[in-house]
């Protein structure tokens, strides 16, 4: 019996102790357990905005104050567009940039705008 007591009383202690160390190190691993939140699915532009998909160069804000009745963002691509920002560590600008260019890139298009299909047709 004091066996069992003394196993309990260990078992409290390394608990207490686990629990410490979770507690002082929550800086370190608790903004990774941000990216198993749930985030719910957008359909206005005031979602877009609170998603950080809105600059000075791509203003969303003028959208809400004319009360503009659409649903938003495309969902896939703000999608993509978040995970460039959260992946590469850029402003919604840049990030916008580097989706478009893959989009281009994906469908045959040089930086340029030209298509680099080479049955294309340019010049008349």
């Amino acid at each position: 019996m004091a066996s069992f007591h003394l196993l309990v009383s260990y078992a409290t202690i390394i608990l207490a102790i686990i629990a410490g160390i979770t507690y002082a190190t929550r800086s370190i691993w608790g903004p990774r357990l941000r990216r198993f939140r749930y985030s719910p699915v957008h359909d206005s532009f005031e979602s877009d905005i609170q998603n950080g998909l809105t600059s000075n160069s791509f203003d969303l804000f003028q959208n809400v104050l004319s009360q503009d009745s659409r649903a938003g963002l495309d969902e896939a691509s703000s999608m993509e567009i978040k995970g460039i920002m959260k992946k590469q560590q850029c402003s919604f600008d840049q990030a916008r940039l580097i989706y478009l260019r893959n989009t281009m890139s994906r469908n045959n298009i040089d930086p340029s705008g030209l298509p680099l299909d080479s049955k294309a047709i340019t010049k008349l």
